[in-house]
């Protein structure tokens, strides 16, 4: 569960980074956000091999998205701003294919249909932008205190890119919703349930209810909200402002997707 978080994460930020210029932002900015994107890769890796015997192409990719992220960061550090740039691209081809085989991995045995085989990469692919576009735009705030005229359109362009992304997990969430109503039919019901009727036996867990309600709150209706706060507080150029609401939105981000991740390795459904 956390290994997926961590390195879907990293992917989604490093993904949200193509879209930031390194001379405008600068490069102590890179050095430190591909850094970050490297160790949570490096941490998704530990996990994998803790948790037992994964398979020798998963720890490839991941061992190479973290190598390249590291190389990376440190052109950054050196001031190689255009070669940092191209090895950080370099790093999401293996991370991205990581998550995709990971996010295939997990669709049921039971499951072969075509719409399962993009509807799983497409979850995994979400949760990653919704976290990384937040932990990137709340990064980049802070930095308007040590970068002296970086333009606002960056801030306004990741709130943008963190609303869209939202909108985008809502999207595949609700859709995952619509194609698992009936397992999850029993569980909604007890929620009109007035009569005291005993709770649903067999299928699934009545706390993947809560879980799911949760997900939705915290992963979904309050960073929707946030993001459009954020965008419109940068509309006004008020940077503090901004990364103080982006950083409340991460932290609710965060929460969603835990237990996102958790739902999914707990039942294989990807809400």
């Amino acid at each position: 569960m956390l290994a997926l978080f961590l390195t879907e994460s990293a992917v989604g930020s490093l993904l949200v980074l193509l879209l930031v210029p390194p001379k405008e932002a600068g490069r102590r900015f890179f050095q430190l956000t591909v850094a970050q994107s490297s160790v949570l890769v490096i941490l998704g890796l530990a996990l994998v091999l803790s948790g037992g015997r994964p398979p020798a192409s998963r720890i490839v990719l991941l061992a190479a998205a973290a190598l390249l992220a590291m190389l990376s960061a440190g052109l950054f550090h050196l001031g190689r701003l255009r070669a940092g740039l191209g090895l950080m691209a370099a790093a999401i081809l293996p991370g991205l294919a990581a998550v995709v085989a990971d996010a295939m991995a997990l669709i049921p045995a039971s499951d072969s249909s075509v719409f399962s085989k993009v509807h799983y990469p497409l979850d995994a692919l979400s949760s990653g932008l919704a976290s990384g576009s937040a932990l990137i735009a709340m990064i980049l705030g802070h930095y308007y205190l040590n970068v002296p005229g970086l333009s606002i359109r960056h801030l306004q362009r990741l709130t943008v890119v963190f609303m869209a992304a939202v909108g985008l997990r809502l999207a595949v969430v609700g859709v995952a919703i619509a194609r698992a109503s009936g397992r999850l039919q029993p569980l909604f019901s007890m929620l009109l349930d007035t009569e005291g009727r005993p709770l649903p036996v067999g299928g699934l867990d009545p706390y993947v209810l809560v879980f799911l309600l949760v997900h939705l709150l915290f992963g979904g209706l309050a960073p929707i909200i946030m993001s459009v706060m954020a965008w419109r507080t940068s509309l006004l150029s008020s940077t503090q402002s901004a990364t103080g609401i982006l950083y409340v939105a991460l932290v609710m981000v965060i929460m969603g997707e835990m237990v996102s991740r958790y739902i999914l390795t707990l039942t294989g459904l990807p809400l």
